[in-house]
């Protein structure tokens, strides 16, 4: 009961200790469950040696052409492991994001590689240290928008020259992001934290023969997983996001049933509440299968677009596989499966 206790006095700090938030860039809802998306410290940071993590989202259904991300990831374990755990580990990351009347498209291809580190000679306490490193190609379909130029003063005319003209419709540019992330196993707890920085390099972006920088994106996250006697365990989270005066801020926790005494085997369901500072009220369920996590939320607009929007933010699925075939090495604890 004490535990139960804490974790509600937690979850209602990281929900309602906020303040106004707005953000950029490709982020989803489900952040813990897309590590490589949420830091390059990601890589490798799981009880396995392979992993695979797919991310479908859709948004804005209700208000104009639906903005679609998907998102895949594989990382795995590399070269020999000491004894205290310390491993390195390297993977891949590639988003294609859609959105608004012109198709606005992003393709991020990223490679990164990660050390972790054992803090200390209990080998409890865990640093990863990762950086990541690719390039990024955005394109739009100029012919899908319109201009104030054709309309005609009672309709609109296609067929009018819109009187803007575009240096180009796609470019390259290219991305370095880092990130450290610390974890901590005790008894009966496990917890995590994180730092990442997107687009250290600030590269140029624009359809036009100019230079615009794209602004370093940094995030500051937190988990915690919280296990009691009676098979259940909670798992609040927070993460805080920044891009030059955007913020973004998101909390909650999810409860996590096991439906199996058998500690070899994983037949657990889990149900979550987050909300996003001032955006969204976002409800979650997860299915864990043995290696497999199938999770699905949904935001609920409680925005002033909701409006527009009747409350209909999007549908977000979540599909992560781990191999497990090596531990942490602990006396006590195993290393969380994300």
């Amino acid at each position: 009961m004490r535990l139960f206790v804490q974790v509600i006095y937690v979850s209602f700090l990281l929900i309602f200790s906020s303040v106004k938030i707005l953000a950029q860039d490709i982020h989803f809802s489900q952040y813990i469950h897309s590590p490589l998306n949420l830091s390059p410290a990601g890589t490798g940071f799981f009880n396995g040696d392979v992993r695979a993590n797919a991310v479908y989202r859709s948004q804005w259904n209700s208000v104009t052409v639906p903005y679609e991300t998907f998102s895949l990831a594989y990382d795995q374990v590399v070269g020999k492991i000491a004894v205290s755990g310390s491993r390195n580990a390297v993977g891949i990351l590639v988003n294609n994001d859609r959105a608004g009347d012109g198709n606005l498209g992003t393709l991020q291809v990223l490679a990164s590689f990660a050390r972790l580190f054992s803090i200390g000679e209990d080998s409890i306490h865990f640093i990863n240290v990762g950086i990541q490193g690719g390039f990024s190609y955005r394109n739009i379909d100029f012919n899908k928008l319109t201009f104030d130029n054709q309309f005609n003063g009672d309709v609109y005319n296609a067929t009018i020259s819109s009187g803007e003209q575009f240096e180009k419709d796609n470019y390259i540019y290219p991305e370095f992001n880092a990130g450290i992330a610390w974890l901590g196993l005790f008894e009966n707890t496990q917890c995590s934290a994180g730092l990442s920085m997107q687009h250290l390099n600030k590269p140029g972006i624009s359809f036009l023969n100019e230079t615009v920088k794209l602004p370093v994106h940094w995030q500051v996250y937190s988990s915690v997983w919280l296990r009691s006697e009676d098979m259940i365990s909670f798992n609040p989270s927070i993460i805080y996001m920044g891009q030059e005066e955007f913020r973004e801020l998101t909390g909650g926790m999810e409860i996590k049933v096991n439906l199996n005494r058998d500690v070899a085997r994983n037949y657990s369901f889990g149900a979550g509440l987050h909300y996003r500072f001032d955006d969204a009220i976002i409800p979650s369920a997860a299915v864990y299968y043995n290696q497999w996590r199938l999770g699905l939320s949904y935001d609920i607009n409680v925005s002033d677009l909701k409006r527009a929007s009747n409350g209909h933010g999007g549908p977000e699925f979540n599909v992560t596989y781990i191999m497990k075939k090596i531990r942490y090495n602990v006396r006590k604890n195993n290393c969380p499966v994300y």
